[in-house]
Formats: C-alpha cells, sequence, structure tokens
C-alpha cells in the first residue's frame, strides 16, 4: 500500500490556482446566465405591454370608425351600421353590419349594387374619418347609383369638404354633377383637347346635359 501511495503524484499549487480560476469562471457564467433570464423577463414583459397597447389601439380605433359608419349609413339610407373586430390577434377580421329602413338586417351579398357602392362609399368615409386625408379623387364612383343615391353619394362627399378636404371626382350622372363646387370639362375643339371650367357655386341652379 505505501508503495502504491508513493506512485501518486502531489498536487501542487498550480492545480489549486486553476480551481480557483475555474471556480470564478462558474460564477461568472452563473451570474451572466442570471442577467439573461432578467433580460428575457424583461423583453416579455415589454412584448405583452405592446400587445395589450395594440389591441386597445384597434378596437378603440375600430370603435371610431364604427360610429362614423352608422352616421353615415343613418344619413344616407336612414339605417344603422355597424363595424368590429372578430377573433383573436393575429387571426382578426373585420366585419360589417347595416340594417336598413323596411329591410331590416342584410347581408352584404343580399344589397342591391346601388346599396353595395354607397355601403363601401360610408365604409371608406368611416375610415377616413379617423385620419382625414387633405385630398380625396374618386373615379365614377357613382356609376352603379341611380338619380337618388347620387344625391346620397354626393352629400356624402359635401361631409368631406366640410371637414376640411379637397375632393375631386369624375362623374358623368347630372345629379352629382349638380351638387359640385366647380366642373372641369374636356372638350375637342379643332382637333385639340380643351379644357373648360365652370364655378357652379356662382350660380342658383345648374342645368347639365350630357351633350353639354
Amino acid at each position: 500500500m505505501a508503495a502504491r501511495l508513493r506512485t501518486i503524484p502531489l498536487v501542487g499549487p498550480d492545480v489549486l490556482e486553476e480551481l480557483r480560476r475555474e471556480e470564478a469562471k462558474a460564477r461568472e457564467m452563473d451570474e451572466t446566465l442570471a442577467q439573461l433570464e432578467e433580460a428575457r423577463a424583461s423583453i416579455e414583459r415589454a412584448l405583452d405591454e405592446i400587445a395589450k397597447e395594440r389591441d386597445r389601439v384597434l378596437r378603440e380605433t375600430v370603435e371610431k370608425v364604427s360610429r362614423a359608419f352608422n352616421e353615415a349609413i343613418g344619413e344616407m339610407f336612414g339605417g344603422e351600421g355597424e363595424v368590429w373586430l372578430s377573433g383573436e390577434w393575429p387571426r382578426m377580421e373585420l366585419e360589417v353590419r347595416v340594417n336598413l329602413p323596411e329591410k331590416g338586417e342584410v347581408p352584404m351579398e343580399a344589397l342591391s349594387g346601388g346599396e353595395k357602392s354607397l355601403t363601401a362609399l360610408a365604409f371608406i368615409y368611416a375610415l377616413q374619418s379617423v385620419r382625414p386625408s387633405p385630398l380625396y379623387f374618386f373615379d365614377e364612383a357613382d356609376m352603379m347609383l341611380d338619380g337618388r343615391n347620387c344625391k346620397r353619394y354626393a352629400a356624402l362627399l359635401r361631409r368631406m369638404v366640410t371637414r376640411g378636404s379637397q375632393v375631386i371626382i369624375i362623374s358623368l350622372k347630372k345629379d352629382t354633377l349638380e351638387e359640385a363646387d366647380a366642373i372641369l370639362g374636356v372638350r375637342m375643339v379643332n382637333g385639340e383637347s380643351r379644357v373648360v371650367g365652370v364655378r357652379l357655386d356662382e350660380f342658383d341652379r345648374v342645368e347639365y346635359t350630357a351633350e353639354g
């Protein structure tokens, strides 16, 4: 036994110093791990707060859009409209409902062409009411509308104007053009395009024909 013990090398001071260095490294790694775990927890808390704020802003915005949509549907049809969110993030869907006089709640696919056009315009108006633009451009948005609905369409555009926006439209409908402040027409004169403008707000009554 004594002979065997003599064959075991003695532990020198270098080994003890190496042990202390490794222990210091282990403590440093433990501290780094704790810091990383705290950073991860902090990021997760921040993401939760961002998600809550996102949901709050989104739902408040949709509520504002819904109020403006209901107002527009009420003015155009005398009915009611509603916009709301269904589902949960990130698979949310925007739902639209209209309730029309003498028809009740009507699915969008059951609306007439003119009603669909006006409902779409009311929805656009509601969206833009949250953050109005200084300029709007509509290209024959009244194409599917009859005379009465053209008047409703023009009234909606007038609301945008009174809100401080400028509205430019392309239209071939008499009932829409009668509500404009000014008309610009393009006609051929001696083979050249000429622009003719009329300020309608300078006249008490406007006569418009497709030929003129």
